[in-house]
């Protein structure tokens, strides 16, 4: 008998490495694994050569959110500062970084449009910025290492066993074999929901219009033209990008006019039909507060901490929202209007009427298109000013939602606490604050109000149909009826698993190679299904029975549930998870195609010294102190008994030291944090306050290992955002080095402590024993000079550091200069 062969699309598992790879999905996470693959190809552990197909229909353009042809009345929801392709410190990055360029790098070029740090720009430069990013990653890779391949294609299926090459089936008809393939996907289609399927069956059957839920580039807009009055469902983002795209499609054009409660007049284009707008919270995403030309510090909460969110989380039987955080959200308001001599709002009932204009429940209001145009009004004046209290509000709320979302991530809450009040309820009311549109697209929302071509339903806003009407019955509640002929569903799709109409999706379902996540158990809470996928922690998709394919790897929105805190874009030092996540999935991809050893990847973990410097918000230090601060731990503990021949730390500052790259990450703590950071080995000094220029300074240094994993105590610590006094000269005198830092830069205080103390290492590498030994009997004392450019330029310094460029600065640049 003859068998039969086995399928094709089953290779056997331990065949040699195709050297193939496909990257599905060309927005910022496709994009960004791109760019890693092409760091880790310029690595020394690299082997061979490697193919990677990116695949995407809109590949040339950007994506399809961000193509580069879209119109410019859609833009974006940060301002450019906000987001970067390329991993800073923050995200410890293993692979190097190289040519890093923010957004607000590139469109502050006079070339690509000259837009400030604060500014708002449209979606189509966002897409220009990523194929820039793209064609650099393309251009510096080595083609006898790496190619990289674009296909505008769809594609419809992988397939493969659990632990072997895939088959990626295009639309075009072709099949790619490859090593493994991410999925690096946006917001999914979805199938229509039961109550949209209603609609739209009575749209059909009436000759009424239903527009369902979508990417808003995929809206046929003229469709609503020429309706009588059309119902909204969604007061957020699409519903804003929805009026942009109205008026643009009607022709109508909006006109300054600061004698209106808008500062605008809009001259219609003639077809508009009146928007009736409503949700199921009737909460109106309020304005950004314009605060151009550049964005202030992140607020740092003083209750809500991360030492706060700890102890939350540890928390046995689980939090109630209700009664466990939001009482510290509003002592973390109330304190900072406090603090802020906002007196009128440091007070709870305030704070709470500011947060919930409409009431703490989505219950339908008699008055809603009045208080919601008055919520309306006040934010834009508040935002266009910008008020102060009103931007310390934004900023405390951004914080905490941050706080808030960790919180969700650990699976802190209860089931019923989550569903009922942060997916309930929490989201919406931070995102309105927090998330909401531009000044100006709220400005022009406003300004259809006032022309009678915009009203609003509020909260709790069903839709019903009059069959003898022929309409669409639009209520809030028990209220009266208003007639509609259209519906647009101005919302993203939700994540669905089930609902989700991606032809490969699907064919996974048909196959049982997918699954819907749960949300954590901790509690003894039923489990609660979740629409997202599925996936293991690093990212491997999960089938039905619980095996994991581990040649398929997912990013992003449609595995929010898994990877949460899944953002559109990455925001510089935040650690954003979109970069770090990037990072993995490459690393990954390179080992399945044998590029990379699969080894426990120690050898692709760069090592660095830790240090932590206390930053004391109460009694702040000065910069210079805390450099000062920095270099005298880090040369205490290269002179330490611990770090010599046969010392316990010998071997990890050997390893540290060997190729060149002392590479340093400072790190900042309070509080406990602060306490537990001296439980660590490593060497401690301060600079009490009597002494400093401003508050007490502290710092220690640790010695040198792996950047992940990290010990618990530094795993929490921020990198970004080490800010300290900026004023005052060094008020040490007669030490035996002095450290120049260059007047040609500016840094934070962070990237000063790191350089101050490369200076002062290789002073200690490359000083006499005599000139050391005077040097510790001094205590390693350091002075820290802000050189004028005219001391600069003569040089002539024993010691000169060149930072390569890879976190804050463009490129390598002589940051310090050390002499004795």
């Amino acid at each position: 008998m003859t068998m039969p062969a086995p399928p094709a699309s089953v290779p056997p598992a331990d065949r040699m490495p195709l050297r193939r790879l496909a990257v599905i999905g060309a927005g910022p996470r496709g994009i960004a694994v791109i760019e890693r693959l092409g760091a880790a190809s310029r690595t020394e552990a690299w082997r061979g050569a490697v193919e990677v197909h990116l695949i995407d229909p809109h590949v040339d353009r950007g994506g399809a959110v961000w193509r580069t042809n879209q119109s410019r009345a859609l833009v974006m929801n940060t301002a450019t500062c906000q987001t970067t392709m390329y991993p800073d410190a923050s995200c410890a990055p293993v692979l190097p970084v190289e040519g890093a360029q923010t957004l607000a790098e590139f469109l502050g070029r006079e070339e690509n449009g000259g837009y400030g740090p604060a500014d708002i720009a449209p979606r189509a430069e966002h897409g220009r910025y990523l194929l820039t990013v793209l064609a650099q990653a393309e251009a510096a890779a080595d083609p006898s290492r790496l190619r990289i391949v674009r296909r505008a294609a769809e594609a419809r299926d992988v397939t493969g066993p659990l632990d072997g090459p895939q088959r990626v089936l295009l639309d075009d008809g072709e099949v790619l074999e490859v090593d493994a393939v991410v999925l690096a996907l946006g917001h999914l289609a979805t199938a229509p929901s039961p109550r949209s399927r209603r609609i739209a069956e009575a749209a059909e059957r009436l000759g009424l219009l239903h527009v369902p839920s979508a990417n808003p580039l995929e809206v046929d807009d003229t469709a609503l033209l020429g309706r009588e009055r059309v119902a909204v469902q969604g007061m957020g983002l699409n519903f804003y990008d929805a009026v942009g795209m109205l008026c643009e499609a009607a022709g109508g054009r909006f006109l300054e006019d600061p004698s209106t409660p808008s500062g605008l007049r809009y001259l219609p284009g003639g077809a508009e039909p009146q928007l009736l707008v409503g949700s199921r919270t009737g909460v109106v995403y309020r304005p950004k507060p314009d605060l151009r030309p550049h964005l202030p510090a992140p607020y740092e909460p003083t209750v809500l901490t991360d030492g706060m969110v700890e102890s939350l989380a540890a928390r046995p039987g689980g939090l109630d929202h209700e009664r466990d955080v939001l009482p510290l959200m509003v002592a973390e308001l109330t304190g900072a209007m406090a603090r802020a001599g906002f007196d009128a709002l440091a007070d709870e009932e305030a704070i709470l009427r500011l947060l919930f204009p409409l009431g703490r429940r989505a219950r339908a209001l008699p008055d809603a298109h009045a208080r919601t145009r008055a919520v309306l009004r006040e934010a834009i004046a508040a935002a266009s000013a910008p008020d102060p209290a009103w931007t310390l509000a934004f900023r405390v709320l951004s914080a905490l939602r941050i706080r808030v979302n960790e919180l969700v991530d650990r699976g802190a809450y209860t089931s019923v606490s989550f569903l009922r009040d942060i997916d309930g309820f929490l989201k919406n009311a931070f995102a309105s604050w927090a998330s909401g549109p531009p000044v100006r697209r709220a400005r022009e929302a406003l300004a259809l109000e006032e022309a009678g071509l915009l009203v609003f339903a509020g909260p709790a806003m069903s839709i019903e149909v009059d069959e003898s009407a022929r309409r669409f019955a639009v209520r809030a509640g028990d209220g009266p009826a208003v007639l509609c002929d259209g519906v647009l569903e101005a919302h993203l799709p939700g994540v669905d698993l089930p609902r989700f109409t991606s032809p490969l999706v699907r064919a996974w379902r048909e196959r049982g190679e997918v699954r819907a996540a749960l949300l954590p158990d901790r509690h003894g809470d039923e489990p609660v299904a979740t629409g997202s996928i599925d996936v293991a922690d690093d990212g491997t998709l999960i089938g039905t029975d619980g095996e994991a394919f581990a040649r398929r790897i997912l990013l992003g929105i449609p595995v929010s549930t898994a990877q949460p805190g899944s953002a559109i874009t990455a925001e510089p030092g935040t650690a954003p998870q979109l970069l770090r996540r990037a990072e993995r999935a490459a690393i990954d991809l390179a080992r399945h195609a044998g590029a990379l050893p699969r080894t426990s990847g120690e050898e692709l973990v760069p090592w660095a010294m830790q240090i932590v410097v206390l930053r004391d918000k109460k009694a702040l230090a000065a910069d210079v102190d805390v450099a000062e601060a920095g270099a005298r731990a880090v040369v205490a503990l290269l002179d330490d008994e611990r770090s010599a021949l046969g010392g316990p730390w010998h071997d990890a500052l050997a390893r540290w030291v060997e190729g060149g790259r002392i590479r340093k990450i400072v790190r900042r703590a309070d509080g406990k944090r602060w306490r537990d950071v001296q439980e660590l080995e490593g060497v401690t000094v301060e600079v009490p306050f009597g002494a400093a220029v401003a508050g007490p300074a502290a710092v220690r240094a640790l010695p040198p290992g792996p950047v992940r994993p990290l010990p618990h105590a530094l795993d929490k610590l921020q990198v970004g955002g080490t800010t300290f006094v900026h004023e005052g000269e060094s008020r040490t005198e007669d030490a035996p080095v002095t450290v120049e830092v260059s007047p040609l830069i500016e840094i934070t205080s962070g990237k000063l402590v790191a350089q101050v103390a490369h200076a002062a290492q290789r002073a200690y590498d490359l000083m006499d024993a005599e000139t050391r030994a005077a040097w510790r009997a001094q205590g390693f004392a350091v002075r820290v000079e802000r050189a004028d450019e005219t001391t600069w330029a003569r040089g002539g310094r024993p010691v000169s550091i060149v930072d390569a460029g890879y976190t804050e600065l463009g490129g390598p640049t002589e940051t310090t200069r050390a002499r004795w």
